[in-house]
């Protein structure tokens, strides 16, 4: 069984009732991963590709906060209005990111404080 056949039997058991967006990272150019701003709009447009809307990350984007702090507005003012149920995110080879640490260290902050 592949690995998204197994979170797609796990989440569609255990997580039934939830939008599920799988991230593929492989699919992702490495010049992806060499600019966080580039990293996090391609992340958010992935994610509402995920959730069938259009791309509106030029709306949200805030130069005065960074691109963090706007990654955080897309989802919360845009991509999590637009479904009623809970958003669980499947990170597919995220190992890909180590090879970039400050994207990294990055990213996985973010992810932490929406955990928070």
């Amino acid at each position: 069984m592949k690995a998204e056949e197994f979170l797609d039997y796990l989440t569609s058991y255990l997580l039934s009732n939830r939008a599920k967006i799988f991230i593929h990272f492989q699919l992702a150019n490495r010049e992806i991963f060499q600019d966080l701003e580039r990293f996090l709009r391609w992340f958010c447009a992935n994610v509402g590709l995920g959730l069938q809307l259009g791309n509106q990350i030029a709306e949200y984007g805030e130069d005065l906060f960074g691109s963090p702090v706007s990654c955080k507005m897309y989802f919360e003012q845009y991509l999590l209005l637009s479904t009623t149920k809970p958003l669980v995110l499947a990170l597919d080879d995220i190992d890909r990111l180590f090879a970039y640490p400050n994207l990294t260290i990055d990213f996985c902050g973010l992810l932490r404080t929406w955990h928070s």
